[in-house]
């Protein structure tokens, strides 16, 4: 660094001296006294390295204001256009669960019926999706599951065609998220998830909070509270199982 200043400095000082500045100070050289002389010659040099600092000095404060005014408009750039991001509203639909999945042992498995709506102005992908819930006063991570292929929700001892209901693939919702969500559309599916560490009488009262993040990282979560019969909900059938047709 300081070498480059030195350069720098030098190059200008050399062309004070050698500029219109020396000019005053050479000719009053010629016919002042020797000592004379060399005190004038002297103060020119002095003169002209504070000039020469000073062309250095201002030089830089001209290339830092105008990188500093590249980089409000670039701040200004990111404001106007985060005024304008996505935003994204999610909600639980529906919920159906608290059977049990031969396929896994020991998890319960929930499906949720989400609907994600986009209120801004920018389309957005959904992505990092998440779940958790909570029970007594504990937060436990749900373990999300991608589904191979079509999901058949039956209800054990039942005979009735309504109890029967199948989830396809493409209606996983983090694959139908995964297309952008264009503004004031939303994207409807479902989410297979899988509670551990709990038992189906203690289902209810739970709360599953589903956890996802747009293209800027916005994060945006919902809620849902298990109950064995909400209004705006479907029934909680505790006695269904998960089969899955590939």
């Amino acid at each position: 660094m300081f070498k480059g200043f030195f350069k720098a400095i030098t190059e200008h000082w050399l062309s004070a001296m050698s500029g219109p500045l020396s000019v005053p100070f050479a000719i009053a050289g010629v016919f002042a006294p020797s000592d004379l002389s060399k005190a004038l010659l002297l103060g020119a040099s002095f003169i002209c390295v504070w000039a020469a600092a000073f062309i250095l000095w201002r030089r830089g404060q001209d290339s830092l204001n105008r990188s500093e005014s590249r980089v409000a408009a670039l701040n200004n750039e990111v404001e106007s256009l985060k005024a304008r991001s996505p935003k994204m509203f999610g909600r639980v639909l529906q919920y159906m669960g608290g059977g049990i999945d031969p396929n896994k042992p020991g998890l319960i498995p929930i499906v949720l019926i989400l609907e994600i709506t986009n209120r801004g102005e920018l389309p957005s992908v959904i992505k990092n999706w998440r779940a958790t819930y909570l029970r007594n006063g504990t937060v436990f991570y749900a373990k999300l599951f991608t589904p191979p292929g079509t999901i058949d929700l039956s209800f054990e001892g039942s005979d009735i065609p309504t109890k029967n209901v199948a989830f396809v693939k493409e209606d996983w919702i983090p694959q139908k998220a995964s297309a952008p969500i264009t503004s004031g559309n939303n994207c409807v599916g479902f989410l297979l998830l899988y509670l551990e560490g709990i038992q189906k009488t203690e289902l209810p009262g739970t709360v599953i909070t589903v956890q996802f993040e747009d293209a800027w990282e916005n994060l945006t979560s919902c809620q849902v509270e298990l109950a064995l019969t909400k209004p705006d909900f479907d029934p909680w059938y505790p006695t269904m199982r998960t089969v899955v047709r590939t």
